[in-house]
């Protein structure tokens, strides 16, 4: 994958908190001799030797000092992946103000039929008018995302894929039906993993997940 390989791509990642020998056991880019590194430093490390030496990677495990407007403001794509609710509240509260707020500013500021000196359309190429992105499960892109990601997990665990999932209409209903489980509180990482060994217990004896590789 290609991903902030350019000269001008980038990956930062941050994560505060420190290797400990409990992470061992099921944080596999951690060895005994990172026992109290910071866990992004040495997730960076290993990223870009073991998965792509070209990848453009810099870990921060610093907070607010670092990551201000302007930090911000530089993003493309934020993907989030954190263990406990007031976390995962954090970041969306911060999405929420850099990016999605933003927009709305600048629409509110120069509606769609605004003109710009010289009375022309203020939105014409290359500026368009921006459109905040609605989840749609009749939007065929938005479920081609939906499909491909699926694909991917039951392909993993090698579970049979129905003929009817294929189907645009079964998979937007399917989708439609769906509902997001509203966590509340703190929910530990240990947790989580207890409840991945009970769901061990269900798996066929010598059972192995399907390595899948990317070309």
């Amino acid at each position: 994958m290609g991903v902030c390989c350019s000269s001008e791509g980038k990956l930062t990642i941050t994560y505060d908190d420190i290797i400990e020998n409990s992470d061992l056991s099921h944080q596999f880019l951690f060895h005994y001799w990172n026992v109290g590194q910071a866990k992004s430093t040495v997730a960076s490390a290993s990223a870009a030797e073991c998965i792509n030496p070209r990848l453009h990677i810099e870990a921060n495990p610093e907070t607010e000092d670092v990551f201000n407007d302007a930090f911000w403001d530089s993003l493309d794509v934020v993907i989030s992946a954190l263990g406990n609710v007031k976390a995962r509240n954090y970041i969306n509260s911060r999405f929420e103000d850099y990016f999605v707020n933003c927009v709305k500013q600048l629409t509110l500021r120069f509606p769609k039929d605004s003109s710009s000196t010289g009375h022309l359309p203020f939105w014409q190429p290359p500026k368009h008018f921006p459109k905040p992105l609605q989840f749609s499960s009749r939007d065929p892109a938005h479920l081609s995302f939906i499909m491909s990601a699926s694909v991917l997990i039951v392909e993993t665990f090698q579970i049979p894929i129905p003929d009817s999932f294929m189907n645009p209409s079964v998979l937007g209903d399917a989708v439609d039906n769906c509902r997001m489980v509203d966590l509340k509180g703190y929910v530990s990482v240990n947790d989580i993993m207890k409840k991945l060994e009970k769901f061990t217990e269900k798996l066929p004896p010598g059972f192995r997940m399907k390595l899948i590789e990317f070309g």
